[in-house]
């Protein structure tokens, strides 16, 4: 229906998305990890009103931006993910993620924050519980000009720039600025893609 609402065939289609295999991307934003935990439910708690589970199954999946950089790669793409992870194995696991599914990585290490990581704990394919294991605060200065320099670096290697921020402290004001400021003037196309969580962002600002 989509199709055929914007008058596009599958033909063209298929050529458009072939011709997407010569386009070069570079991704910058917040990494994160979405962990799910199929649980099989046990029945009330005796001792408080609580649903009592077992789990059964777990599931670790890059998300954020660098699956931005995956969905590039696994087009055909060259893709590159410019980040920031913690000191620690969920950041590690990542990244040996992401050079399975092609992508290129420049991901710095602070250690001020774990790598972003959302567990969903399921059962009968509804999510119980959430938890979100993060520092939503900006990076620092040092690291910023880190980035900002690892961005620097790649820009004339690449044809597509993509913002990717998720409100976890990655793209902050001034460094988004400052990379738009290397960017113009080049011949790329640049695109941001802001989500903000209904719990603690502010798309506003």
């Amino acid at each position: 229906d989509f199709l055929s609402r914007h008058n596009i065939s599958q033909t063209g289609l298929g050529t458009l998305i072939d011709s997407l295999a010569n386009v070069r991307t570079l991704v910058v934003g917040d990494l994160i990890v979405d962990r799910y935990v199929d649980c099989q439910p046990l029945g009330l708690s005796a001792e408080d009103p609580t649903v009592v589970v077992s789990p059964v199954a777990k599931q670790e999946f890059v998300g954020g931006a660098g699956i931005v950089a995956a969905h590039a790669a696994q087009l055909g793409a060259e893709a590159t993910l410019v980040s920031v992870r913690g000191g620690d194995d969920i950041g590690e696991s990542a990244i040996t993620q992401l050079e399975k599914l092609s992508v290129n990585t420049s991901i710095l290490v602070d250690h001020d924050r774990p790598t972003t990581r959302k567990t969903r704990y399921r059962a009968s394919g509804k999510t119980l519980l959430r938890v979100n294991e993060l520092r939503d605060h900006q990076i620092d200065e040092r690291i910023a000009e880190k980035l900002l320099k690892a961005v620097k670096e790649r820009l004339s290697e690449y044809d597509v720039l993509i913002l990717a921020d998720f409100s976890y402290g990655v793209l902050g004001d001034e460094l988004v600025n400052a990379i738009l400021r290397e960017v113009k003037g080049k011949r790329l196309i640049t695109a941001a893609d802001s989500q903000s969580s209904s719990q603690m962002g502010d798309i506003a600002r």
